[in-house]
């Protein structure tokens, strides 16, 4: 009689899973009973599938059961658990970003890769004699490969989440720096010049003082801008932008920077006619 055993969190769906795998074996005549019990922090599933000599459907469909639950909600509970532990200084709120990107980008139940591995590694090990099945133990222990390929995941969005949290920080210094200095230029203009060439600032008169690129993907390019227009220090900010440009990161970043009243958003100049993507 196999037992598995999920945290008491995620038992709700293995016992949906265990309900659609086996029903079609009940359809067919196969007497199958899950009794579900709880133990502690874990829930636990004792199986029981055939008369008195057990059906050989059983196990495959046990296997698939548990293959979909490691590649659903247990992937999301170990992909938390795998940021807590290596990249604990991350905050909260960015950890469950991180979570919900990656449940997105990485294929999960049937779709994933690794089901017909992980449903094959199951079925074996329930062939090989064993009843007891502790799902996150079982992850850890025999799914090496599948663990791995998570923590090279987890460490790529972490690394990329921390690049982003590291620049938010120095762009609020930056906003702090800001306040206490003197004013600079009256006016600058910030003018969009297309995805090769990124953002044009100009000073009041039209006369170009600074050329960035910007990748709005890109924390570094969007800072180094921040700091290039703290330095000028302009009173106010006019900003030449297509529609597709104007709720992008980086017009946030700038809408953080600069106190409230100093960004202007202009819709139609001379300086807006010189660019055929503007509206």
């Amino acid at each position: 009689m196999p037992t598995i055993v999920t945290p008491l969190a995620g038992g709700p769906q293995m016992e949906s899973r265990l309900d659609a795998e086996l029903r079609p074996l009940l359809c067919q005549g196969v007497a199958c009973a899950v009794d579900v019990s709880r133990r502690g922090d874990a829930a636990v599933f004792d199986c029981r599938i055939g008369g008195t000599d057990p059906d050989p459907r059983g196990i495959p469909a046990l296997a698939r059961a548990v293959g979909d639950w490691i590649l659903g909600p247990g992937q999301q509970r170990l992909l938390s658990r795998l940021l807590a532990g290596r990249w604990p200084f991350l905050p909260p709120e960015a950890r469950r970003l991180i979570v919900c990107r990656l449940a997105v980008s990485l294929p999960s139940g049937s779709a994933s890769p690794w089901s017909e591995g992980i449903t094959e590694a199951v079925r074996a090990y329930f062939l090989g004699g064993s009843e007891l099945l502790v799902v996150e133990g079982f992850v850890r222990f025999r799914l090496k490969a599948y663990v791995d390929r998570l923590v090279a995941a987890v460490d790529r969005e972490g690394a990329r989440c921390c690049v982003h949290w590291e620049h938010r920080h120095l762009l609020r210094l930056l906003g702090q720096e800001l306040r206490l200095r003197p004013p600079g230029l009256s006016t600058v203009h910030c003018v969009w010049a297309g995805a090769e060439r990124g953002v044009r600032v100009l000073d009041a008169e039209g006369r170009p003082l600074v050329e960035l690129p910007l990748d709005g993907e890109d924390d570094g390019q969007t800072y180094a801008l921040a700091e290039r227009l703290a330095a000028l220090a302009p009173q106010e900010v006019v900003l030449h932008l297509p529609e597709a440009e104007r709720e992008t990161a980086w017009v946030a970043a700038l809408g953080e920077l600069f106190p409230e009243g100093r960004i202007v958003r202009c819709f139609g100049c001379p300086h807006c006619r010189q660019n055929q993507d503007m509206v």
